[in-house]
């Protein structure tokens, strides 16, 4: 399945320019293969599965990227069924290196704004998905409407306060890993885009904080030079962090379990 460029919008044009040409192959090269960042992504999307209680039958990654959320997902569970989609050509020709001869392993090319799938996912997880889209909101819509009635939601998203904004608009100017698309989200915002499209919160989980920096090596080049051992204890403190009133409000990220109601 592939996309009818012409009726991609120049915001879209412009996101899968910069997949296929710049991040598809950072991802593979730097961010999938260095020591420490392998470890610390592996962690997040373990937290981000510790919402599921039990085995789903279907789980829809949403904008997988290189689908590197199929193996933690089928070391946790085998039988699920994985779908992938993604609207960067390049980044599934990745994960169908990496996976396509798997068990239960589908991967879509599609615009996540517009998805041809049916309504029967139990479970949608989507890690960096949102600050992608021209519109989230509508986003967001596509999602409910793939999920089964009552499925679950997933999301995991740059959450920020004031200063947070600062920093990223500063990172974003000067690194070429981002496009005009790029944002982050206040949690009000977050909370007003699931409850205004038909979804009810259930978990927040904070994440992120002095380890979040250095799960990127492929932005911030220097965290090359870290030793996975000297890093590793920084997740712990971020753990700790995390459970502080008031402080876990800085986190970089967070995790949000939502429920289909309508």
């Amino acid at each position: 399945m592939s996309i009818d460029l012409n009726n991609l919008s120049g915001e879209k044009l412009e996101e899968l320019r910069l997949h296929d040409k710049v991040i598809a192959k950072k991802y593979d090269s730097i961010r999938e293969r260095n020591k420490f960042s392998r470890y610390y992504q592996d962690y997040w999307l373990n937290k981000i599965l510790d919402n599921l209680k039990s085995e789903p039958k279907k789980v829809l990654d949403y904008c997988c990227g290189t689908a590197s959320l199929y193996p933690v997902l089928k070391n946790r569970f085998s039988q699920t069924e994985y779908t992938g989609i993604d609207i960067s050509r390049e980044m599934i020709k990745v994960g169908q290196h990496n996976y396509g001869n798997s068990k239960n392993f589908i991967l879509h090319q599609q615009d996540a704004e517009n998805l041809d799938l049916k309504n029967d996912f139990d479970v949608v997880i989507a890690r960096g998905a949102f600050h992608h889209l021209p519109s989230p909101a509508r986003g967001i819509e596509q999602i409910h409407k793939v999920l089964k009635p009552g499925g679950l939601l997933i999301i995991s998203e740059p959450v920020s306060t004031v200063l947070h904004k600062l920093i990223r608009k500063i990172v974003y100017r000067l690194n070429s890993h981002f496009s005009a698309t790029h944002k982050s989200f206040y949690f009000s915002e977050l909370k007003s885009l699931l409850n205004d499209n038909g979804f009810e919160i259930m978990k927040v989980d904070r994440f992120g904080f002095l380890a979040f920096p250095f799960g990127f090596p492929d932005i911030f080049s220097f965290v090359k030079y870290f030793p996975c051992f000297f890093l590793k204890p920084l997740v712990e403190i971020d753990n700790l962090l995390a459970k502080i009133p008031f402080v876990k409000n800085l986190s970089w990220s967070i995790i949000i379990a939502a429920r289909k109601i309508d």
